[in-house]
């Protein structure tokens, strides 16, 4: 049966999403991606939405198919639906934050299924080769610019020396309590991708879209960070930098974030008080410094000439991991 395009969406990764209308079905999206790692993590996608179907935190699952040489999945039309950054700030303050802790509740309550604490030496060892020292290479090796800025001890990034990428990560490697602290979580189901912009409302309920299954830890932490690379690192706006000042060592940036989501941070840190130990709050950083890591061959590939904020932001992330200081 032959299906309208109604509107296509690009994105970073090898998937293509359209909104589609047959005759059948009305409005649905599609989303295609060739067989292969793009093709394995729709599969991924299509279970985790049949999985968490029961508690209606996220679109139905209306069919899974392979075609040639691609994988589809298709997946109901959400009307009204718009992301979470842009109704976050349509309402007012208090609606807002009613908001916002029902996405942090959906979270908690229905998609993270926590077991018993472990401590898992291996699995922490993995994560940090694979998504924080992997992509440091890669981007070093890439973008001359990165590796002329890696080449420093230190920088300093909107007033704050920071040490850079060998001397944190030789800190970090070499510091028996930090690396202690990071092999001890709680594994848990996750959605493995919350931006706010992966979390549609319609009606006032959340709906949770793009689920990545490929974070190697499964801690709600991981989960949370990525709020945080919103809400504290300020991820959308990054992306609507136009300017900054960049010496040999210094990068100077304007923190283009509302005021709002410096209230709803704080809102994030008492809903996450009350429920997880200060073990588990203290890798909130960690993991927010590695999400921005990830993120660096993706702007490279988009739009290198952001990567310094970017790194910078890695950096800070890290540092405050380092340092101690809190997540909020």
């Amino acid at each position: 049966m032959a299906c309208e395009v109604v509107a296509e969406f690009t994105s970073f990764s090898d998937a293509r999403t359209c909104v589609l209308r047959d005759s059948r079905r009305g409005l649905f999206v599609r989303k295609s991606a060739p067989l292969g790692r793009a093709g394995e993590k729709l599969i991924s996608q299509a279970r985790w939405y049949q999985s968490n179907a029961a508690e209606n935190i996220c679109p139905r699952l209306l069919g899974l198919s392979t075609v040639g040489r691609k994988v589809f999945i298709d997946i109901d039309f959400i009307p009204g639906a718009i992301p979470l950054d842009q109704r976050l700030l349509q309402l007012s303050e208090s609606k807002a934050i009613d908001l916002f802790i029902s996405v942090l509740q959906s979270l908690h309550n229905k998609i993270h299924r926590t077991h018993s604490r472990v401590e898992d030496a291996q699995k922490r060892d993995h994560y940090i080769q694979e998504k924080l020292l992997g992509k440091l290479e890669f981007i070093r090796l890439c973008d001359p610019m990165i590796s002329d800025l890696m080449s420093f001890d230190q920088i300093v990034v909107n007033g704050r020396r920071l040490k850079n990428r060998d001397l944190a990560l030789a800190e970090l490697l070499h510091s028996p309590s930090k690396m202690n602290a990071l092999k001890s979580f709680l594994p848990s189901t996750l959605h493995g991708d919350v931006t706010l912009q992966n979390i549609l409302v319609s009606d006032g309920r959340p709906y949770f879209i793009d689920p990545n299954n490929e974070n190697l830890i499964n801690s709600p932490m991981v989960d949370f960070a990525k709020l945080l690379q919103s809400l504290d690192s300020g991820y959308e706006f990054l992306l609507q930098q136009q300017q900054f000042q960049m010496g040999r060592d210094t990068i100077d940036y304007a923190d283009l974030r509302p005021a709002r989501w410096k209230i709803l941070k704080q809102v994030m840190l008492e809903f996450l008080e009350a429920r997880y130990s200060q073990i588990d709050l203290g890798q909130l950083s960690f993991h927010q410094s590695v999400h921005l890591a990830r993120l660096l061959p993706y702007q490279w590939k988009s739009n290198a000439k952001r990567l310094p904020l970017f790194y910078a932001e890695f950096l800070r992330k890290l540092n405050d991991y380092l340092e101690d200081r809190p997540c909020i």
